[in-house]
């Protein structure tokens, strides 16, 4: 069993590529139980409850009880830096959780293991969300399988909106035009912004 090959998800992973991270190369008995080795498995802080992870640990190591499996929590902050440091050495992880937005740039570079042939073997895997399974895609590809996925809404000031003459926009050129008529209305401001984001997200 080759465990140097490793699968990414779309805010992804955890418990899906946990339970089947030894499919991923061609396995060298035909019975689990025949499988060795240790698997490291990198998951975001806070995206799967601890009970969780033990729960897929546990039915894990029912069905492969001689294959060690290590979860190591990680911060989306320096995530991709830690990958890229973790790939230019010799101990990147097997299976990793991982924001759709760095998928194509691992598995452009070639460290990502190609799971198109095993797709039906995932759980519900015929009825995964089109643009989640676009997101584990690369030239035709697949190299993730989808986790969860989260939602951004936006909220505004509708009096704001009314006093500047506005209506909520439809496209992103209509957003960029409201913004501006709105901080034109709020000119005598210096700390009016049309647009805030708490946080960051990538």
């Amino acid at each position: 069993m080759n465990l140097r090959k490793t699968w990414f998800s779309v805010v992804p992973i955890a418990v899906a590529l946990v339970a089947a991270a030894c499919g991923g190369s061609t396995p060298s008995s035909t019975n689990p139980a025949d499988e060795t080795g240790t698997l490291t498995v990198w998951l975001m802080n806070g995206s799967a409850p601890k009970s969780v992870v033990d729960g897929v640990n546990a039915d894990f190591k029912v069905k492969y009880p001689n294959v060690t499996v290590n979860v190591e929590i990680q911060q989306w902050g320096d995530i991709g830096t830690k990958l890229d440091t973790a790939y230019a050495g010799s101990s990147p992880p097997d299976v990793v959780e991982l924001g759709n937005t760095l998928v194509a740039k691992y598995a452009a570079a070639g460290a990502l293991e190609d799971i198109s042939g095993k797709k039906s073997s995932f759980a519900n895997s015929s009825t995964w969300l089109q643009s989640l399974t676009d997101s584990c895609t690369v030239t035709k590809k697949l190299y993730c399988v989808p986790y969860y996925a989260g939602s951004r809404a936006i909220i505004y000031r509708k009096d704001f909106f009314t006093a500047a003459g506005v209506t909520p926009p439809d496209s992103l050129d209509g957003l960029l035009t409201v913004g501006q008529k709105l901080m034109t209305a709020h000119s005598s401001d210096p700390n009016f912004s049309a647009l805030y984001y708490p946080g960051k997200y990538w």
